[in-house]
């Protein structure tokens, strides 16, 4: 989300309005890549200690949940996108680990 807001501060050119709050879409790429290269790498750390979790399995599932992520922040009201993206990211994993456990099997409960 940081990444979205100094992104969009420094080269957003192409705004969009929702809820009172003015981003761009410079800013909502930032925070799409940010999302993924950071949860990768967060993955990887933690793989070191979980010789169990192959990283190429999180690929698609942290592209899926960064695009929710993202989205999520585009449609927030303005100073509400850190509580609603932790929310809705959470909310995310908790239904595809009851929908779809084959694409995201951990449980965050």
């Amino acid at each position: 989300d940081g990444l979205a807001d100094m992104v969009g501060s420094r080269y957003g050119t192409r705004k969009y309005c929702f809820g009172g709050s003015v981003k761009s879409i410079e800013g909502s790429i930032g925070m799409f890549v940010g999302s993924v290269v950071l949860s990768l790498k967060l993955v990887w750390v933690l793989s070191w200690g979980v010789p169990a979790w192959n990283v190429g399995a999180f690929v698609l599932p942290v592209l899926g949940f960064a695009l929710g992520a993202t989205i999520i922040e585009g449609l927030t009201p303005k100073n509400l996108d850190n509580w609603t993206i932790a929310i809705g990211v959470a909310a995310m994993m908790l239904i595809a680990n009851a929908v779809a456990p084959g694409f995201w099997p951990y449980p965050i409960i």
